[in-house]
């Protein structure tokens, strides 16, 4: 174990991950990952783009307002959200990709927790996949493994449909910690490279406020993988100040700004002009 641990802290000081054929440093300040939502029911109205054009607009834009990476889904998995079938979510999804992909070079990932969908974005110049079950469906792994992909492994406690009906945890550090590092190691089992691996406490995903707070305090003793935090605009930040989710920028950029101090890897955003251009002047004035 002691070994394990070694090498793992060493992958960590490499600061760097691998996205398909994109090595990504965040040596500097977290990565900013864009959000493209291709549904109607996404908790923050202003993220969805369902039609090519909006689509292909929002993704263009991104990349000019200095995305990093940009993650696509087309299945919401707001707190009570119902999930679709994997034929709707391919409906959605591949026409959308097929375009934006033809059109952009940035690293893309696509939040999806089936392989079926998986490989079929990967067929179509995907660079990795972001899966909030953390490779519930047998075949994910296998799958990342042969196509040398990013894979993204989230904790969630439940499933989104009853995840904040009541979650409880005798220590949320402890077993989302112990969570990851386990499906992190079954995925490197399974083939997946080390340096694909990044992985995400899953803020808002069967926590409650405390437990999220908790998490984003502690984000370092979550694990010395790279980090995702996806905390934009979501209903801690709600809790805290009663603001609605359109008046939620303040908040997420504190967030983002916990993921800066703690040398997070990735920070997934609605907002990413106002997130680039805060984590540029924080980072000018630490020098």
């Amino acid at each position: 174990m002691k070994q394990m641990d070694l090498k793992t802290k060493n992958r960590s000081n490499l600061k760097s991950i691998a996205l398909g054929s994109h090595n990504l440093s965040y040596q500097r300040q977290p990565l900013v990952m864009g959000i493209l939502n291709l549904t109607s029911d996404s908790f923050y109205a202003e993220s969805r783009t369902p039609d090519i054009a909006t689509a292909l607009s929002g993704a263009l834009l991104m990349c000019t307002d200095g995305a990093d990476i940009i993650d696509i889904g087309a299945e919401s998995t707001r707190p009570g959200s119902k999930p679709v079938s994997v034929a709707e979510e391919q409906k959605r999804l591949l026409p959308i990709l097929e375009a934006i992909r033809s059109e952009i070079d940035l690293p893309i990932t696509v939040d999806t927790r089936h392989a079926a969908t998986a490989k079929l974005a990967l067929g179509l110049g995907v660079d990795g996949i972001n899966d909030i079950s953390a490779g519930s469906d047998p075949e994910m792994f296998p799958l990342c493994a042969d196509k040398k992909c990013g894979l993204i492994l989230m904790h969630m406690q439940n499933s989104p449909t009853d995840m904040q009906v009541a979650p409880s945890y005798s220590s949320v550090i402890d077993e989302v910690s112990v969570y990851l590092a386990h499906r992190a190691s079954e995925a490197e089992k399974a083939g997946v490279s080390a340096e694909q691996i990044i992985v995400d406490p899953g803020i808002g995903f069967g926590k409650t406020l405390e437990h999220n707070l908790e998490l984003m305090k502690n984000l370092k003793a979550v694990s010395q993988r790279p980090i995702l935090l996806g905390a934009s605009r979501k209903s801690f930040i709600g809790m805290i100040d009663n603001s609605a989710t359109d008046n939620r920028l303040g908040g997420s950029l504190a967030a983002v700004g916990t993921a800066y101090h703690s040398e997070a890897a990735i920070v997934r955003v609605h907002d990413v002009q106002e997130t680039v251009q805060f984590l540029n002047v924080l980072s000018s004035i630490k020098g």
